[in-house]
């Protein structure tokens, strides 16, 4: 053997991870078909168990892209199944890796229903739940501001923040400079208004109309705690 081949690096193949199994609610709404296109990748894996499988309900009334009668079902999609408190559903998202709902297509009662099977449950897996919401949950919160006296808080990542120092801009040539009115000094100045942080979720204030929203993200923040 030449010492030139004893100089190349050699070719360490990983072995691919076995692929997730998702389970998507109204897999034929925008958003599902959107992400159900996205997640597939059995066509950038080499090995069959490393594909992603797919599981989850339907929206009712809506053009779809397979016929229920004849089964079928796009690439990837294993069964389609109804949301109804049966062993087959509980079944269905106990089996799944990744559970992902959309508040703003399901009903409260079907979304509720799914994380408190998740908390009460005796898990052999890690799962994760992705819940996808509305801003409206935090519409009406009022702005945080900074309490006088308090130091500025942190950015995420840093250890402290400095106050940043406002630079006096210089008057151009021939400008006037406005004398300063009496009192000027004395007046307080308006107080900061702070960035919100994952932490302030607490302090959401929504939208009447999305009460019902906030109450689901609250239940599914719980979760991992159980």
């Amino acid at each position: 053997m030449s010492d030139n081949e004893d100089d190349q690096p050699k070719v360490v193949e990983v072995p691919e991870e076995p692929g997730k199994r998702f389970f998507i609610s109204h897999m034929n709404s925008y958003t599902g078909r959107v992400l159900l296109e996205e997640l597939k990748n059995a066509d950038k894996v080499k090995e069959e168990y490393a594909a992603h499988s797919f599981q989850g309900t339907i929206q009712e009334g809506t053009s779809s892209w397979y016929t229920l009668k004849s089964n079928e079902l796009p690439e990837g999609v294993e069964k389609i199944v109804k949301m109804q408190r049966t062993r087959e559903f509980r079944e269905s998202i106990l089996d799944s890796d990744v559970i992902i709902y959309d508040l703003m297509t399901n009903d409260f009662e079907e979304v509720d229903y799914v994380i408190k099977t998740l908390k009460t449950s005796k898990l052999t897996s890690e799962k994760t739940l992705i819940i996808m919401s509305s801003v409206m949950t935090w519409v009406n919160t009022p702005p945080k501001l900074q309490i006088e006296g308090e130091e500025p808080e942190a950015a995420e990542g840093e250890e402290g923040a400095e106050p940043e120092e406002e630079e006096e801009e210089e008057p151009e040539e021939g400008e006037e400079v406005p004398e300063e009115a009496e009192g000027d000094e004395d007046k307080p100045k308006p107080p900061k208004v702070l960035f919100f942080k994952e932490t302030d979720s607490h302090l959401r204030v929504p939208h009447e109309r999305f009460i019902l929203h906030k109450n689901l993200e609250t239940l599914a923040l719980s979760a991992p705690k159980t």
